[in-house]
Formats: C-alpha cells, structure tokens, sequence
C-alpha cells in the first residue's frame, strides 16, 4: 500500500503528493543526497523491470535539479511533465503486477493540476471520498 496527502499548500507545488508518494515507493529519506536518491531510486527500476529505465531521468528530475547533460535538459516542459506521469504511471502499473498495490491519495481538494492530471490517467482508478 502506498499512501499520500495533499496539503492547503500544495497547490502551489506541481506533483507534491505524487513525489511524497514515490518518496515511500523508493524509500528515500531526509537524509538522502541526491547521488543516494538516485542510487535507490535506479536500483528499484532495474529490479522491478530494466524496460522501464527509459524513465529514470525524468524521475531524478522530480527529486532535484536536471542538469545541462541530462537528456531531458532540452526536452520542452509540458513534454517533460507528460512523460514523467508516464513514467510513474508505467512503474504503479508494472508493481501491480508482482503484487496487490493500493494507492491511496488524501485531500485531494488540495492537489494541484499536474497531480490531478495523473489521477484522471484512463488506466488510474480512484474514488475521492469526503470526510
């Protein structure tokens, strides 16, 4: 099971809740550099399926800066949002494979576009539930 929450203050910040959320999916903590995110975030990729390398930097550019050499410096910014959606999209959908997964999403009045453009993905399913 995966779980995250959305905050008053995510509106402001593109994908806060989906990167808390792959924060858990990767067991990335505080205390991680970004050469220990990366190591644990391409470590997970490779023994879940190698096919879905083709999406590491645009999951190393949600958890810090891209830089110049990255193949994705260039790629256009609504490009780039796209296929990181993608990404994350394919790595939830390839997990549920080797077991049941739940994801859950809190709040969600709170999230901001670019999370709400990933819940509303054809193969995403989700029930928002007011409390």
């Amino acid at each position: 099971m995966l779980e995250t929450f959305s905050v008053s203050h995510g509106k402001a910040s593109a994908f806060l809740p989906v990167i808390d959320l792959l924060r858990t999916y990767f067991r990335i903590t505080g205390d991680d550099d970004e050469r220990r995110r990366r190591e644990k975030i391409n470590g997970r990729i490779v023994t879940l399926d190698r096919s879905l390398e083709d999406g590491l930097p645009y999951l190393y550019g949600l958890f810090g800066r891209t830089d110049e050499n990255s193949p994705i410096a260039e790629v256009e910014a609504q490009a780039r949002k796209r296929r990181s959606l993608e990404a994350i999209k394919r790595i939830l959908l390839r997990e549920s494979l080797n077991q049941p997964l739940i994801v859950i999403f809190e709040d969600l009045r709170w999230v901001a576009e670019e999370t709400q453009a990933f819940l509303n993905k054809r193969s995403v399913y989700y029930t928002e539930k007011t409390v």
